[in-house]
C-alpha cells in the first residue's frame, strides 16, 4: 500500500499537471510550498531556478507572482481551496494565508487574458460621480455594447473583435457590475441604481470619449439601460439592438406563473436587504453557476477564461449588494416607464432572442407575450428574428449574432 507521503506526492503531481494545462501553475506554486516536492518538479517543467526562492526551511515559492493569477489561471477559488486542503499531507505548508491572498486578488483590477480583447484599450472613466470600467477598440462609427446579469463587459469578448473591424466598440461594466463603482444607496433610495441613472452613466461615458451619437446593443440588463437611454436621450441613439429582452413594463404588466418561475432571481433580489444578499452571498459560486448553466443552451459556450472573470467579480460582496439594488430599482423604473407609456422610440430597433427554451421555459414572454409585438408597441421601426440558442447570444452564437448586428447597423450609417 502506498504511504501517505507517496500518495501526497502523486496527488500534488497530478494537480500540477492539470494546472499547467490551464495556465494556473504559477499561481499554485505561489500558494503551496512543499519542502521537497515542487522545486524539482518546477525545474523539470522549465521554470528557471532564478524564479524559485528557496527558504531556510527548504521550501520555495515563485517570486513576484501577481495574486490575480489565482483567479485567471483557473476559474474557481473554492475549487482551489478544496484542492489544497484535500491534499491533507504534512509535507505541504501554506506559504500565505489563503483567504487573505484571495481577498487581495479580488481587490485588484482584473487581468484579462490575451485571448480576450486583444488590441483593445482598458481604462476607467469617472462620470456621474462614479468610475466606469471599460474596454474600447477598433475604428469607425461608435458602437456601445451593454452587458447583462450576472456578467460583465467580458460577455462581448467573442464578437467585439469582429465588430471592431468596422466600428469603434465601447464595452463598459455597468454601475454595480464588474470593476465599475458600486456606490452605496440610502435605505429606500432606488434612484442610485435605477435605469435612468445607469443610462446617464453611459451617455456621459460616450461623451467623454467624444461621441455624441452612436449605435447601442444591449443584452439583458444592458438592454433595459439602452431602452431608457433611447427614451431619455433619443437624439443620441442611432439604432438599438435588443438581445433576448422583453421591455420591463410589458413583462410586469403580463407577469404569469411561467414568467415568474423563469424570473425567480428577479423576485428574490427585490426582497428587502439583507435577505437576498445573504442567501446569494452564502452560495455565490453555486448561484452563479446555476444561472449560467440554466440560461445556456449550447454546452461550452462560456469559456473557462470568461467564467473565471464572471466568478472573480461575482464573489465580491459589493457586487451582490449592488446587483440586488439594481433589481430592486424596478419599482422606480416602472414609475418612469408609466410616464412614458405609449411613447414610441423613433430609432430603428433590431430584436434578437434565443429560441431554445428547454432549460428556461417561460423566459421573457411567459405564456402571453410575443417578442416582436411587444417591441412594436414601443418603437416605430422594429425587425427581428430568433436564433437557435439560449440567453447568452454573444457567447453561444457569436458569428451569427455579430453578423445580424453588422447588417442592421450598416443600414443606418
Amino acid at each position: 500500500m502506498r504511504s501517505l507521503a507517496t500518495i501526497s506526492i502523486y496527488a500534488i503531481s497530478r494537480i500540477i499537471g492539470i494546472f499547467a494545462r490551464i495556465g494556473g501553475l504559477l499561481a499554485f506554486l505561489r500558494i503551496v510550498s512543499p519542502c521537497f516536492v515542487l522545486q524539482p518538479l518546477g525545474i523539470l517543467l522549465g521554470f528557471p531556478e532564478r524564479l524559485l526562492t528557496v527558504r531556510s526551511s527548504g521550501c520555495f515559492s515563485l517570486a513576484n507572482i501577481d495574486p490575480r493569477q489565482l483567479l485567471n489561471g483557473f476559474g474557481s477559488i473554492v475549487q482551489l481551496k478544496h484542492s489544497v486542503m484535500l491534499l491533507g499531507s504534512p509535507i505541504v505548508a501554506m506559504s500565505h494565508d489563503l483567504q487573505t491572498l484571495l481577498q487581495s486578488a479580488l481587490a485588484l483590477p482584473p487581468l484579462i487574458g490575451v485571448t480576450m480583447f486583444e488590441n483593445f484599450t482598458h481604462t476607467q472613466i469617472t462620470v456621474n460621480g462614479i468610475a466606469i470600467n471599460l474596454v474600447y477598440g477598433g475604428s469607425g462609427p461608435p458602437l456601445l455594447l451593454l452587458h447583462g446579469y450576472p456578467q460583465t463587459h467580458v460577455e462581448w469578448h467573442k464578437i467585439a473583435p469582429t465588430l471592431a473591424e468596422q466600428y469603434t466598440v465601447v464595452a463598459p461594466d455597468l454601475r454595480g457590475y464588474g470593476d465599475s463603482s458600486k456606490p452605496p444607496a440610502p435605505e429606500g433610495d432606488l434612484s442610485v441604481y435605477c435605469k435612468r441613472t445607469t443610462a446617464q452613466d453611459q451617455v456621459e461615458v460616450m461623451a467623454t470619449l467624444g461621441f455624441d451619437s452612436y449605435h447601442v446593443v444591449g443584452h439583458d440588463r444592458g438592454c433595459r439601460v439602452a431602452h431608457r437611454m433611447a427614451l431619455d436621450h433619443g437624439e443620441r441613439i442611432k439604432t438599438l439592438t435588443s438581445l433576448d429582452v422583453v421591455p420591463s413594463q410589458a413583462a410586469f404588466d403580463n407577469m404569469d406563473s411561467q414568467l415568474s418561475f423563469a424570473w425567480f432571481h428577479w423576485h428574490l433580489m427585490r426582497q428587502p436587504s439583507p435577505l437576498p444578499e445573504t442567501l446569494i452571498g452564502n452560495s455565490a459560486e453555486v448561484y452563479l453557476n446555476f444561472l449560467l448553466e440554466r440560461w445556456t443552451a449550447i454546452d461550452g459556450a462560456i469559456t473557462d477564461e470568461a467564467h473565471a472573470e464572471y466568478l472573480r467579480c461575482f464573489l465580491d460582496p459589493d457586487t451582490i449588494r449592488a446587483t440586488c439594488l439594481d433589481y430592486r430599482g424596478i419599482e422606480l423604473d416602472l414609475q418612469h416607464d408609466e410616464v412614458d407609456r405609449g411613447r414610441k422610440l423613433t430609432c430603428p430597433v433590431l430584436v434578437l432572442w434565443g429560441s431554445n427554451m428547454a432549460k428556461r421555459p417561460g423566459w421573457q414572454t411567459g405564456a402571453k407575450l410575443d417578442m416582436l409585438s411587444v417591441w412594436r408597441d414601443r418603437a416605430t421601426n422594429v425587425r427581428g428574428k430568433p436564433l437557435s440558442c439560449g440567453h447568452f447570444l454573444p457567447e453561444e452564437l457569436p458569428e451569427e449574432t455579430a453578423a445580424e448586428i453588422l447588417a442592421f447597423v450598416a443600414e443606418f450609417e
